[in-house]
This record gives structure tokens, C-alpha cells and sequence, in this order.
């Protein structure tokens, strides 16, 4: 990365109509070990004063990006605490750099949901008016997710359904192996939370 790095810093420097500003990067999705954030920021910071050494300029934007984890389903490890990575980006920066973060989902993420409606139900297969256009993640690297039926009770004996989406795609599948009641029927309502990554069947 730092060769790459290197070559675009100087080619920022090279160009009259730009300032060299800032620096970001990107360490992944879904960390939960706040030792890389940690990691991450010595590496920037060490980066960071080697721009500044050679080019003589001020980089008064260090971004690490975001990439905190959010706990998805239910048994998922807590999310670490974000007083937590402020003291490990507090030890591993000096006082005179202050780190940008982009905390996101980490913030937002128990506080959203998308709203599906039951389309068909064959077998085990739940399908829903939305899928892989509004929420790639599962179809994508296996994202999980947790379905309950909400609105109304259900004394259906339990069972275990497949929820789809609408795009007769293979792979477009919001949740697989989950738990609901077995009186689940077309024209109701799912709702899925977008943010905390879960799947909610309504009924209205």
C-alpha cells in the first residue's frame, strides 16, 4: 500500500490546482478487534509524517474510515465500545494528530428497517417484493439475519422457512434456516431491519 500511496501523494503535489489535505483508508468491514484500528492509526501516523517530511506540507485530515463491527444476529459478539477505540486511537496517535473516523453503522444500526410484503408462500419458501436490489449483503458474502413475526400472535406450530426475494436470481435470499410460524400466507407484510441486518415478518 505505501508504494501506491507514495505515487498518488506525489502526484497530488505535482498538480498546481491541488492541496494535499488529507489521507483515508480502509482496513475492512465488521472488526471487532480494536487492536487493528490500532494498528491502522501507528501506520498512518508513520505515513503521515513521512508525507509531511518530504513534501513540507501540514496533513491535517488523517481518516481511518470506518469499519467498526455491529452485533447482526442474536449470540453475535458485542460491538466493541466506541469510548474503547477512542483510547486505543488516543494511545496509538500523538496529541498533535487528530484522527477523523467513520463510525456508521455503528451508530445507525439498530435503528432502521425496510418493509418487505409476503408474496408467495411454497414450502419452505418465503418470498418477499424486495431481495438483492435493497439488500445485496446476503446474496453477496452470506450475511445473516434474524425473522420474527410481529403484529399479530401466532399459536402456528413453528417451522423452518427460506426468505427470497423477487428477482428469480440464484443467491437472492434474505434469510435461510429461520423460525416462523408455520400459518405465515401471502399479502402480509415483512419488514427488515436494515441497519441492525434482521428480518421481521409483519402482519397488519
Amino acid at each position: 500500500m505505501a508504494g501506491s500511496s507514495w505515487r498518488r501523494a506525489r502526484r497530488v503535489r505535482a498538480e498546481p490546482a491541488l492541496d494535499l489535505a488529507g489521507l483515508h483508508s480502509h482496513i475492512g468491514s465488521q472488526i471487532f478487534g480494536l487492536v487493528s484500528f490500532g494498528t491502522a492509526a501507528e501506520r498512518m501516523v508513520a505515513f503521515l509524517r513521512a508525507v509531511e517530511c518530504e513534501h513540507g506540507v501540514t496533513i491535517e485530515l488523517p481518516d481511518l474510515g470506518g469499519s467498526l463491527g455491529v452485533p447482526y444476529p442474536p449470540g453475535e459478539k458485542d460491538a466493541p465500545a466506541h469510548a474503547d477505540l477512542a483510547e486505543v486511537l488516543h494511545t496509538a496517535a500523538p496529541d498533535d494528530v487528530r484522527i477523523a473516523l467513520e463510525p456508521g453503522r455503528s451508530i445507525v444500526g439498530a435503528t432502521a428497517v425496510a418493509v418487505y410484503e409476503v408474496g408467495t408462500v411454497k414450502g419452505r419458501y418465503v418470498s418477499a417484493d424486495g431481495g438483492m436490489s435493497d439488500n445485496p449483503r446476503p446474496a453477496t458474502y452470506g450475511a445473516k439475519y434474524t425473522t420474527v413475526l410481529a403484529l399479530r400472535a401466532s399459536d402456528a406450530a413453528p417451522g423452518d422457512f427460506i426468505v427470497v426475494g423477487k428477482h428469480c436470481e440464484t443467491g437472492d435470499v434474505l434469510a435461510d434456516g429461520i423460525v416462523l410460524p408455520r400459518d405465515v400466507r401471502p399479502g402480509k407484510r415483512k419488514r427488515t431491519c436494515s441497519a441492525s441486518m434482521s428480518v421481521d415478518v409483519l402482519q397488519p
